[in-house]
Formats: C-alpha cells, structure tokens, sequence
C-alpha cells in the first residue's frame, strides 16, 4: 500500500493508525463536551459536591461537614449525579 503523502509504501499501516488514533481523540473531545453539558444540567449542590469528591477528592465526611448534611445526604447526590451522567453519555 503507498502512502498518499509520500507515494511510499505504507509497510506498517501507520496511515490508519494515525487515522484511527485522531478518530479517537476526537470522539473523547465529544464525549468531554457531553459530560461537561451534564454537569450544567445537575442542581448545583448536587454538581458540587459531584465534583468535590471526584476531581478535588474530598472524602464523604468532610463534603458531609462542609455541608452541614449526613454523609449519607452526599453518598445520595453523588449516586444522583453519576447515574444522571451515565444515562447522559450512553449513547455517546
């Protein structure tokens, strides 16, 4: 197979592999986009907390104390707000 660039051959299939790797990278930009557009769709306690846990990685108990709820009240919002996202991205 030659390389359409070059007019080499392809040995390697490096062509379709760059392809599949920017075919890649481009639909875990869609899909980033999704997420961050459920995320806006979250009541904002819920989306706060959310991301209290997963990205800054504060433990239940202390978003509990912060909040002033039982960390069962925040186990709930983040099971809400998970459940919101899978459902929102499925299809994705």
């Amino acid at each position: 197979m030659l390389s359409a660039e070059t007019g080499w051959p392809d040995r390697w299939g490096i062509r379709g592999l760059l392809q599949r790797s920017l075919d890649t990278k481009r639909s875990e930009r869609e899909r980033l986009v999704r997420v961050k557009e459920g995320l806006a769709k979250l009541p904002p306690r819920t989306r706060e907390i959310f991301l209290m846990h997963r990205l800054a990685g504060f433990k239940y108990r202390e978003i509990a104390a912060q909040y002033g709820i039982s960390q069962s009240a925040v186990e709930k919002h983040i099971a809400e707000a998970v459940l919101f996202l899978t459902e929102w991205t499925q299809d994705w």
